[in-house]
């Protein structure tokens, strides 16, 4: 069941002959007709873990909308973080600074426009 919810209920359970049942809809088994599947032997596999990609992908479309943050940039503050925590540690066994325009050409990466051309 993937269209509604509590398409499977006490009224056609016992009518329902599948070995496995994957609830692809919210909550598409009534708990009485869950009762009624088990019993016969019937595994059920929840909305909850069938659902989780969706709902990840929900959030980050929720993060993005919320701050008003492109996809793009939520990854290159990461990768920012991730390149100045490598430089510090070459820099410092190393025992050598890097100028700040050197640093600020390693950590920074690609600026939108270079993320467009790239992809022309």
């Amino acid at each position: 069941p993937a269209a509604m919810e509590q398409a499977i209920h006490v009224n056609n359970a016992e009518f329902v002959k599948a070995k496995i049942i994957a609830e692809a809809a919210n909550g598409p088994v009534t708990v009485g007709a869950e009762a009624i599947l088990q019993e016969n032997g019937t595994i059920i596999v929840p909305d909850l873990f069938l659902n989780a990609g969706g709902v990840t992908v929900s959030y980050f479309e929720w993060l993005k909308n919320l701050s008003h943050v492109r996809f793009g940039r939520i990854n290159k503050k990461w990768e920012e973080y991730g390149k100045t925590q490598l430089v510090d540690f070459i820099e410092k066994k190393v025992g050598n600074k890097l100028s700040e325009e050197a640093r600020t050409m390693i950590v920074a990466g690609a600026d939108e426009e270079a993320l467009v051309h790239s992809g022309l």
